[in-house]
């Protein structure tokens, strides 16, 4: 950067060129060719023709430059992303150490983002974003891509939330009373964290008991769940059960 400026520049032989310099040259030099073709000569109405073209070709570049370089990637103030032809409100996230951009995407409109995404040859980076679902953020902070592979793995709808998940502790005694709950494995639910939800994943405690709970991490809470209906097919054989597991292994990556 120069002068809090970012400088395009390209390579030509192996030197690092700056943009703005190279389109200087180039037409300071095709028109001083075209003027040393024309001396002693009418004017030619094509070579007329074609330095108009040149000097609107470079504006264009001046522009353009003037453009890229006003732009600060690192900006905090900024308030809309512009991602694959949407455009996205965007709100600062102030912690302890630094301070991110959060993108934040509408669960209405997370279909056809992630459809744009995947035909996109290039995708920006350093993008961390969240999910606006019923007015609550859905993966806070998260990177982009794991953000737009929630797309067709999570119910964002009425079906999909739960408020409250199970308190109960289960175990062999009570596994039956388990058996109505799995419906609420992975469903978007509070966290403690006020205004984000998480996703409903079954724990194992230390004493063999099993539990629900509210993770942050659609990844951590998918692996968490499969690990423990795993670990109780291993003691009984219930078809409950046995499709919680099926599903669950549907969302694994």
């Amino acid at each position: 950067k120069s002068q809090g400026k970012t400088i395009r520049c390209f390579q030509i032989w192996g030197e690092k060129v700056n943009l703005k310099k190279f389109c200087k040259i180039l037409v300071a030099t095709t028109l001083g060719c075209i003027m040393l073709t024309a001396c002693g000569k009418n004017t030619d109405p094509e070579l007329e023709s074609y330095k108009e073209s040149m000097e609107e070709f470079y504006s264009s570049l001046s522009y353009y430059d003037q453009t890229i370089n006003s732009i600060d990637p690192e900006e905090a103030g900024a308030k809309v992303s512009r991602l694959y032809g949407f455009e996205f409100p965007v709100i600062k996230d102030i912690g302890k150490k630094n301070t991110r951009n959060i993108v934040i995407i509408p669960a209405t409109d997370l279909p056809a983002l992630a459809r744009s995404y995947k035909r996109a040859s290039r995708h920006p980076k350093g993008i961390t974003a969240a999910i606006l679902f019923n007015g609550s953020y859905v993966a806070f902070g998260e990177r982009l891509y794991d953000i737009i592979s929630l797309d067709g793995r999570v119910d964002f709808t009425a079906d999909g939330y739960v408020e409250k998940p199970s308190a109960d502790v289960y175990n062999l005694g009570n596994i039956n009373d388990l058996l109505p709950h799995l419906r609420d494995v992975m469903k978007l639910s509070p966290l403690k964290d006020r205004g984000k939800l998480g996703f409903v994943e079954l724990l194992v405690s230390g004493k063999g008991s099993v539990f629900f709970h509210v993770n942050k991490s659609f990844s951590d809470a998918v692996n968490n769940t499969a690990y423990t209906l795993l670990g109780i097919m291993d003691e009984v054989d219930i078809p409950e059960l046995r499709r919680a597991y099926n599903r669950i292994l549907k969302l694994l990556d």
